[in-house]
């Protein structure tokens, strides 16, 4: 499947829509969530945009891979048993991709820190699972996905954040007079350059509205979709190469 820009904006509007339609679900079964909580219980909000990734490793459909998204996807980890997935690939026993997808809207701060802990934990867990031999011999590609909110204003995610308590140490430059977009940005690139993630993403959004911008090309739907490519390619050709007659 080829994917555009486009694609990619489509999805993020539905996921505004998914959570809008989560939060009325809720009330109306009596079930008021307090803050933001009740626009993602559901789960589905996110539906979009693991299809439309999901979707890019459909080539490999032809060499018999399996492809899941939506739903439970456990792989096993080596730091605890399993952890579910958001987009996952399987061909010929080998884990060919899993892909994390994320969403966040309002308390910036602490929703963060607990995403990128997430991440770094997650990475971790699979990384170590691959490395004793219960992922398959091939090394895996291991995606993050996260569309942030934009929301101007104190508190906001374009707000330059104002620590309340300083570190015991001095905290590293690279995160100085950030905004909290700008650190889920800094996050990102370091996952990516720690060898964590092969790519990560992260989506500004203006609630009920598309993609914002994408600063950072390194860290865009432009880049992970190239690298989703590129990966089935590897496949592909990595397939094509065991098939190939031997020469005389």
């Amino acid at each position: 499947m080829k994917v555009k820009w486009e694609d990619y904006d489509d999805a993020v509007r539905a996921l505004w829509t998914g959570r809008q339609t989560a939060a009325e679900r809720a009330l109306l079964h009596g079930k008021a969530d307090t803050g933001t909580r009740g626009t993602v219980t559901s789960g589905k909000h996110l539906d979009p945009l693991q299809a439309l990734i999901a979707a890019q490793f459909e080539p490999l459909l032809a060499l018999g891979a399996e492809i899941g998204h939506s739903m439970q996807l456990p792989l096993p980890g080596y730091y605890r048993k399993s952890r579910n997935w958001d987009v996952v690939v399987l061909l010929d026993g080998q884990l060919v991709a899993a892909v994390e997808a994320k969403s966040m809207s309002g308390s910036f701060g602490n929703n963060l820190n607990n995403r990128v802990e997430e991440a770094i934990g997650s990475a971790a867990d699979i990384w170590r699972a691959y490395q004793d031999g219960l992922l398959g011999q091939v090394q895996p590609w291991i995606g993050w996905v996260y569309v942030l909110e934009s929301r101007d204003g104190p508190g906001g995610s374009n707000h330059i954040v104002q620590e309340q308590v300083q570190p015991i140490f001095p905290s590293d430059p690279f995160f100085a007079n950030l905004t909290y977009m700008q650190r889920a940005r800094a996050s990102a690139v370091r996952l990516v350059h720690e060898n964590l993630y092969n790519a990560a993403c992260i989506i500004a959004s203006r609630k009920d509205d598309g993609i914002e911008d994408e600063p950072d090309p390194l860290i865009s739907t432009h880049n992970l979709t190239a690298s989703i490519a590129a990966r089935v390619t590897y496949f592909e050709t990595l397939y094509k190469a065991r098939t190939r007659p031997p020469s005389r």
